[in-house]
């Protein structure tokens, strides 16, 4: 998920942990003991699972660094387990499936002495290795990751504090430039920042413009489920010449919580994640009600000559949520797109993701509208439609941001992400920081401009005509 306009930084952090700890409360039953060391393929991770607890780690070739620990029978919190051989480990979890190996035991760097954690130098050491072993996309945003920790190395010493530590790790990640790529704010730092999601005249201002672009032009909005800038995550209706518009916001935030409607931005996030990391199987179950909002809304719209589908409000969420909005718009299984982890040898194994039909589905001429602001999930919903011949893309082109979020920790205790997955399209195509382009350009890549003239709304209406008129 992006961090600009849609939502802070933490956002991206929790979708991040979720994507790797959320599943189906499962396990594969066989005759092979779970119990031993796994390494997890392409993602810097290893899972040591005794009798009574599974503990997770994050490696380097310099360190190990504690991530989680949880009893043993809440292990269907990480994901379905499933053990194909004797020392082979499947974890599924959303649309992804990780792949781990059994290793003899632990490494040694995971035994030995903390006390250097809080070392500053250290601290940066293991956050440059993280990403020299993991980062996919160096080449692509042009980036010389050796040069670059040089020079921000030569600013560290013993007596580096917290927060200058923290305002170099931020100018490495602001160097690649990558939505899926921060570090958070530490607690201890807090205090010492005023900025806020609420403080930010994006955050109201895309409430503002998501509503205004709703209500100027559907006749008789329905608004369903409400996101962290408030209610209507998915809202459509009928426009001019009995044509159909849905508007969907995000890829999370659809399961209801009952948190009170006069919390927003930041607290409401808060409230919701608090509630999310207790619930197993948390992206099946947002996937199925964002299933059941969009079969309504096609549903109220079957009788309509096309729709309009507008994503340019929307900065992601769950992939598991894309694909299953993906399900109701194609007419037989099809390959939507493909992903694979990088590593320093080459890419895993390739994934292929397909989408099924769904009930009830909608093959009439669908105009899809992005922006700059269509990220993350979005976009891999906006990839999956280049394999729909019935939709038309209308706008700017997206972000350009499709690897999930990796979750990581340095031995402070410090979180950060990075993007170490490569996704490809149906026709083998990686747009990573390139953005998907729409057939037709219209509008500006600034937002705030709908206000007062939608140029890209405009130009969907007159496509989805044409397209109509060639249909009949």
């Amino acid at each position: 998920m992006k961090i600009k306009l849609t939502a802070p930084l933490q956002v991206i952090m929790a979708i991040a942990a979720l994507t790797i700890c959320s599943s189906c409360n499962q396990t594969s039953r066989n005759t092979y003991s779970l119990q031993g060391t796994w390494k997890m393929e392409g993602y810097g991770k290893i899972i040591d699972i005794t009798k009574t607890s599974v503990n997770l780690y994050d490696t380097t070739k310099v360190s190990c660094v504690p991530k989680e620990t949880v009893k043993l029978q809440d292990m269907g919190f990480l994901g379905q387990f499933k053990q194909i051989a004797q020392d082979t480990l499947i974890i599924s979890s959303g649309i992804t499936e990780y792949r781990l190996t059994r290793t003899a035991s632990l490494p040694g760097r995971c035994n030995t002495d903390q006390s250097s954690n809080w070392d500053p130098g250290y601290n940066f050491d293991v956050f440059y290795h993280t990403f020299l072993e993991n980062y996919a996309y160096f080449k692509t945003r042009n980036v010389n990751w050796d040069s670059l920790y040089k020079r921000k190395r030569a600013e560290i010493s013993k007596q580096t504090t917290p927060a200058k530590l923290h305002q170099l790790l931020t100018e490495m990640t602001g160097h690649i430039n990558d939505g899926h790529t921060a570090i958070a704010m530490p607690d201890e730092l807090h205090k010492t920042s005023t900025a806020t999601a609420e403080e930010s005249p994006a955050g109201p201002s895309l409430k503002k413009l998501r509503d205004h672009v709703l209500y100027k032009n559907v006749k008789k909005p329905t608004m369903s489920g409400r996101d962290m800038l408030g209610k209507g995550i998915i809202n459509w209706g009928v426009i001019k010449d009995n044509m159909g518009y849905i508007q969907i916001n995000s890829m999370i935030c659809y399961l209801d919580f009952k948190i009170p409607d006069s919390v927003t931005g930041n607290a409401y996030w808060e409230q919701y994640t608090s509630h999310l990391f207790k619930e197993p199987d948390v992206q099946t179950k947002e996937a199925a009600i964002a299933g059941k909002f969009i079969g309504k809304a096609l549903y109220e719209l079957r009788n309509t000559k096309g729709i309009i589908l507008d994503l340019r409000f929307n900065g992601g969420g769950f992939d598991l949520v894309s694909l299953e909005l993906l399900k109701h718009f194609v007419k037989a299984k099809t390959l939507m797109f493909s992903k694979q982890a990088w590593t320093e040898k080459g890419l895993t194994k390739k994934q292929l993701i397909f989408a099924g039909l769904s009930a009830p589905t909608y093959l009439a001429p669908v105009v899809l509208l992005t922006s700059k602001s269509t990220a993350s999930a979005a976009e891999t919903f906006t990839m999956g439609t280049m394999s729909l011949p019935n939709f038309k893309r209308v706008g700017c082109k997206t972000e350009g941001i499709f690897s999930d979020a990796l979750p990581k920790k340095l031995p402070n205790g410090w979180e950060f992400t990075l993007s170490n997955e490569i996704f490809t399209s149906a026709s083998g195509q990686n747009l990573e920081n390139i953005g998907i382009a729409p057939h037709v350009y219209a509008g500006a890549e600034d937002l705030k401009t709908i206000m007062t003239s939608d140029a890209a709304f405009e130009a969907a209406v007159r496509e989805l005509g044409n397209l109509r008129n060639v249909k009949n």
